[in-house]
């Protein structure tokens, strides 16, 4: 169930509450997927449209779920201040995560 969308040009972030029977890959598959051809389908005035190869996934705890529904909300506010890169980049660091791997379009 999708509980919250929200971004800016260059990326997109989705609340989701993924049911035991789909895995995430499934569900990133099926979102680029449907919106691919919804985009194809109703703006031909674009040329081009795709998706990066990979994405990231983070979960959280049911306690921050209205606080991350906000910041989903924001992130036009949000990307004045700092960019989407820079952002990433600190998330995954904070957590311990390689960072040597990214390919920033």
């Amino acid at each position: 169930m999708i509980l919250g969308v929200g971004g800016i040009e260059n990326h997109i972030h989705v609340l989701l509450s993924l049911s035991p029977t789909i895995s995430l890959s499934q569900m990133i598959q099926y979102l680029k997927g449907t919106s691919s051809y919804w985009i194809r389908r109703n703006h031909p005035e674009i040329d081009y449209f795709h998706w990066q190869d990979g994405y990231g996934a983070f979960s959280i705890g049911i306690s921050n779920l209205e606080k991350t529904r906000k910041y989903i909300q924001k992130q036009k506010e949000h990307h004045q201040n700092v960019s989407f890169e820079q952002e990433y980049e600190v998330i995954l660091k904070k957590h311990d995560l390689l960072i040597d791997d990214l390919v920033w379009m």
